[in-house]
C-alpha cells in the first residue's frame, strides 16, 4: 500500500478584444459616443494574440452591428470554417 503525489502547473490567460463603431461626424470637442460595440473574451493557455484573434473574430462575425440581446458563448474548433477564413486573411511578412 502506498500513495503518490503529482503536481502540474499551467498558466491561463484572459484575452479580450473590443470593437466599437463611432459616428463619422462629431459635434464640438465632445468625445464620440459609440453607436455600437462588441466585447469578446477568451480564456486559454496561449498568450499569443496573433494565434487567438482569428477565433475572436470568427466568434464575433454573426453579431457585428447587431444586438444579440444577451451574452453568447462559443466553442470553436481549429478547423471551423469561420476560423479558417479569418486565418486566411492574415498575411505574414518578415
Amino acid at each position: 500500500m502506498g500513495s503518490t503525489y503529482e503536481t502540474r502547473s499551467y498558466t491561463i490567460y484572459n484575452r479580450y478584444a473590443n470593437l466599437a463603431a463611432l459616428p463619422i461626424h462629431t459635434t464640438g470637442d465632445k468625445q464620440a459616443t459609440p453607436i455600437w460595440s462588441i466585447n469578446i473574451h477568451s480564456v486559454g493557455e496561449s498568450s499569443d494574440l496573433r494565434a487567438i484573434m482569428p477565433y475572436l473574430a470568427a466568434a464575433s462575425l454573426p453579431y457585428l452591428g447587431r444586438n444579440s440581446g444577451q451574452q453568447q458563448v462559443f466553442e470553436l474548433k481549429h478547423d471551423d470554417p469561420a476560423v479558417l477564413e479569418m486565418r486566411s486573411l492574415i498575411t505574414t511578412t518578415p
